[in-house]
């Protein structure tokens, strides 16, 4: 659902769309903060992401997720049927597979050892606290 972040730039694949995304974004904690908002609350909740040179929104919903693109027409809607906790399993996976480099993944900044060491603490926290949610909901 993420792919390896490389210099600044990588990919969200949600279902048959995909799109890049860029570090002017938090592309981790937008994701995370995203889907446990949407899980806690039962709400859907957007996330919107600046992909320099257009920008997009995903709405994350109990059994869809939703992804409006800007065009040179205006909108397109893509519709994913994938579940909250599908998405959220798929996207801590990812995020932690590659842990180091998303928590160095900067808006505009160079960061410290040490404040490289508390994101990625914070990204670990978030993805524990989505997993939780999750079983709760199984059970």
């Amino acid at each position: 659902m993420l792919s390896t972040p490389i210099a600044g730039w990588s990919r969200i694949i949600i279902g048959e769309w995909s799109d890049r995304c860029s570090c002017v974004d938090d592309v981790p904690f937008l994701l995370l903060e995203g889907v446990e908002e949407a899980l806690r609350t039962g709400n859907p909740v957007a996330a919107k992401f600046d992909a320099e040179g257009w920008e997009y929104l995903i709405v994350f919903d109990h059994s869809q997720t939703h992804i409006i693109t800007e065009t040179d027409d205006g909108y397109s809607l893509k519709t994913e049927e994938i579940s909250l906790s599908d998405i959220a399993r798929k996207f801590i996976s990812d995020i932690r597979r590659d842990i180091s480099q998303w928590a160095a993944w900067s808006v505009y900044e160079d960061m410290t050892p040490p404040q490289i060491r508390e994101r990625k603490k914070d990204l670990e926290t978030l993805c524990n606290i989505i997993e939780k949610m999750i079983a709760f909901d199984r059970s």
